[in-house]
């Protein structure tokens, strides 16, 4: 995507961005419990990738999620849970999409028969 998107001159700058943001994401996907030198690494990635970002994309490129993993926020809530994958919520998702298949589907108020 970036070779077709992106201007020559700015590449470079692009493939280095995502590179730090795909070792943040990596290391968020650990399953087992974070240590404190876990945590540490997590947030010296995260202010790697937070640095390069706001060089290239400014500061109307903070998004929420942006901020969140620049402003140590992800770090605050490694140290006090551990890991976040406990509150993944893809099963709860997919609970929500039954009930509104349901709903949608067999019942009046959903506009079926």
């Amino acid at each position: 995507m970036i070779d077709r998107c992106i201007p020559d001159a700015e590449k470079a700058k692009w493939r280095e961005v995502f590179t730090a943001y795909r070792a943040v994401i990596k290391v968020l996907q650990q399953k087992e419990d974070f240590t404190d030198a876990d945590i540490n690494d997590f947030q010296i990635k995260s202010d790697t990738f937070f640095r390069k970002w706001l060089c290239l994309a400014g500061y109307d490129g903070i998004t929420n999620y942006v901020h969140m993993l620049g402003a140590g926020h992800i770090r605050y809530y490694l140290k006090k849970w551990r890991n976040l994958n406990r509150f993944f919520n893809q099963g709860w998702e997919a609970y929500n999409q039954m009930v509104a298949a349901f709903w949608h589907h067999r019942t009046t108020k959903g506009g079926s028969k």
